[in-house]
């Protein structure tokens, strides 16, 4: 495993779009497209839609059952962009997912799944034969993240979603220091252990200081 290597491929690029999952509703094709680096997660829900087709890096979760799903049956080249892909990202760090979830677990019960938490990332490289670089998000950007959304919520396990992770990790990353950050696809909604609202003000802190665009 690499952590926060630069590719040679992605040295030179100097604007950055990352692609949600939300429903795009204006066309961010050309936008998306005509990018240095395009990044994506999971599924990439909106790819076609509204946003182009580039797709250079690829983040996928790797914590928990549902995360098994991706290495099975070399699952990830049915991707039409699969080829495309410089980078893999993994974005949670187990120990410390588990670290905060026990620390509030009496608190927040309903949230925080029960039982041992398995990482995948393993699995799914050896299933899907990948050749692309593998980046794990460092611990630090986790433990952060989790810290600063536990600040503007009251939900003390504050997990951050794969998006907001990875927003942090880009923001925090000395590579990405010269980029043009744009958000595509950023709804603030899904799974109610997210705490979207204090995503959304931390965001809006962002693009109030300049450090990110939001389309």
């Amino acid at each position: 495993m690499t952590t926060g290597l630069l590719n040679a491929n992605l040295k030179n690029m100097t604007s950055l779009i990352v692609v949600g999952n939300a429903p795009v509703e204006n066309n961010h094709e050309s936008l998306v497209d005509t990018a240095d680096c395009v990044v994506r997660f999971n599924k990439c829900e909106n790819y076609g839609k509204n946003t182009g087709t580039k797709t250079d890096i690829l983040v996928l979760g790797n914590l928990g059952a549902h995360s098994l799903d991706w290495s099975k049956d070399n699952k990830l080249s049915s991707f039409p962009f699969w080829r495309e892909i410089s980078e893999i990202w993994f974005p949670r760090d187990r120990d410390i997912y588990i670290k905060y979830r026990d620390i509030y677990t009496n608190k927040i019960i309903d949230q925080a799944p029960p039982g041992p938490i398995n990482d995948y990332k393993n699995h799914i490289i050896a299933g899907n034969k990948i050749s692309a670089e593998i980046i794990c998000l460092p611990k630090e950007v986790n433990e952060f993240s989790f810290l600063l959304l536990s600040c503007l919520c009251d939900n003390p396990f504050s997990m951050p979603s794969t998006g907001f992770l990875t927003l942090m990790y880009i923001l925090t990353c000395e590579r990405f220091s010269n980029y043009k950050i744009g958000l595509i696809g950023f709804g603030f909604s899904g799974w109610d252990g997210h705490p979207w609202s204090a995503e959304r003000e931390a965001v809006a802190k962002f693009e109030a200081s300049g450090q990110v665009i939001r389309y």
